[in-house]
């Protein structure tokens, strides 16, 4: 039996569609981030896609995350993933399942 794979459940905006919590979940691993969205999509983010990981901010205190700014040309230039927690929490999330800032990458936590 495998271990399930580290997930942070959340919400998201991608372009001009949002999606309420719990209907995201945010994986990475040292190769990159991937975003699955229900009923939207899933995206996924090579590090080599990905210009910037910024801190983004939903509700003060209550919920935050991250904005994802990349150079997929079939994705909406606007992808944020947010959960209940400050982006720390994303950042933090993110540095555990080794995603690191390859070169070039602007890290904004």
């Amino acid at each position: 039996m495998s271990e399930a794979e580290p997930t942070l459940i959340g919400g998201a905006v991608i372009g001009q569609s949002h999606a309420n919590w719990p209907f995201a979940k945010l994986t990475a691993d040292s190769r990159g981030v991937t975003l699955t969205v229900q009923l939207i999509g899933t995206y996924e983010f090579p590090i080599s896609d990905i210009v910037s990981v910024e801190k983004f901010v939903l509700f003060p205190v209550v919920a935050g995350g991250i904005k994802i700014k990349h150079t997929v040309a079939q994705y909406p230039p606007n992808i944020v993933f947010w959960h209940f927690g400050s982006p720390a929490g994303v950042f933090r999330f993110l540095g555990e399942q080794g995603f690191q800032a390859a070169a070039g990458i602007v890290v904004q936590s």
